[in-house]
């Protein structure tokens, strides 16, 4: 917490009190400990298990790994019950359903590593027709252009800045189709910077 003292007009003087960067990140920190804990004491009074919802969190952490939006649920829904049947085998050997938890996560790994590899495995392919048709579109029209040009007589002067431009053209395209543009999201400061 940091603050700003303001003395003016001879009036009081006040403190104006705002987050730090380190503040807000604590605070963030903070408020995922105190929504892990409310949701397993809701649980507990629910009559479940206080380790169902570290099945939760270890999803949650999973699925931050994985780009493709739409098949997060059902690879959330796969590795729920992957943990449930690991779950379930460790209690048909007769331990606790703590142990048993516990013991399915450690066998699952460590859910960021899993997650990337799910990332890996479940990316939406990319569509090549889609991208031969633009780049025979934009070869059309660069050839269209230096048809017009050339019996213009602009051929020399006009041709460098067309090929330069398709170049930095193609270079946006390809940033934006094939680029991990969540890391903006994940990086809110830096993209509001740009506005």
């Amino acid at each position: 917490m940091d603050y700003l003292l303001s003395g003016e007009g001879g009036g009081r003087t006040r403190k104006y009190y705002h987050l730090t960067e380190k503040g807000g990140r604590e605070l963030k920190e903070k408020r995922a400990e105190w929504d892990r804990y409310t949701r397993a004491v809701s649980r507990v009074l629910e009559g479940g298990s206080v380790l169902d919802d570290f099945f939760a969190d270890y999803m949650d952490q999973a699925m931050e790994q994985v780009r493709w939006r739409r098949a997060r649920p059902a690879l959330a829904q796969e590795l729920r019950t992957h943990l449930l049947d690991q779950r379930d085998a460790c209690l048909a050997q007769g331990m606790s359903q703590t142990e048993a938890e516990a013991e399915s996560l450690r066998q699952m790994g460590d859910p960021v590593e899993v997650g990337t590899q799910l990332d890996r495995v479940h990316r939406p392919a990319p569509q090549w027709g889609m991208l031969a048709l633009v780049g025979l579109l934009l070869c059309s029209g660069f050839f269209i252009q230096a048809t017009v040009m050339q019996q213009l007589g602009r051929v020399q002067p006009y041709m460098p800045t067309v090929i330069v431009s398709i170049l930095l053209g193609v270079a946006a395209m390809a940033a934006v189709y094939l680029g991990d543009y969540t890391l903006l999201g994940r990086r809110r400061s830096f993209s509001m910077g740009w506005a």
